[in-house]
């Protein structure tokens, strides 16, 4: 519980570690690089970033690495930053106390939200138009009686289900 109360405020600490002076570039850098990627491997990938200066000779989605090196060059992430699932987790990275942003529903969210493990093709419906929101707000209404933010209760319950099913 405690480790995912404090998850966005630690992934907003670690941002600001990476750029003190511009909190809003290394969150959006980290969301654009966190597709199809672990928390550690997205870390470490937003991190070399910036040691060489956005020079993006690193492995990773071609796709994704463009958009950080926008970010870095000075682009808004909102600008740059496509889909629902990114865009919430730049706002909530960014913004981790505010109750206006999103939560971030990806797969285990979703997985969390439906009661079992899924696959990506079920996963899928997400992309639906409206899907996206109907699950967030499952997020909104359950935090709410917790007494919680959301993206605290989309983290507490992300934490708790990898634990639960063994997913490093």
């Amino acid at each position: 519980m405690r480790h995912g109360l404090s998850w966005y405020m630690d992934a907003h600490n670690f941002a600001k570690t990476l750029d003190p002076d511009n909190v809003e570039r290394a969150a959006g850098i980290i969301a654009a690089l966190s597709p199809m990627n672990g928390w550690d491997n997205n870390k470490n990938k937003a991190a070399q970033l910036y040691r060489q200066n956005g020079d993006g000779t690193m492995v990773g989605l071609k796709t994704n690495v463009a958009k950080a090196i926008r970010i870095y060059n000075g682009e808004s992430p909102d600008a740059v930053l496509k889909g629902d699932k990114v865009r919430a987790f730049f706002q909530t990275i960014l913004n981790p106390t505010s109750n206006s942003v999103p939560p971030v529903i990806d797969r285990h969210a979703f997985d969390i939200a439906v009661g079992k493990k899924t696959d990506d093709r079920t996963r899928g419906m997400l992309s639906r138009k409206g899907v996206y929101s109907e699950f967030a707000e499952v997020y909104c209404e359950a935090a709410k009686i917790a007494g919680i933010g959301s993206a605290q209760m989309q983290a507490v319950t992300w934490v708790a289900w990898r634990e639960i099913h063994g997913i490093a």
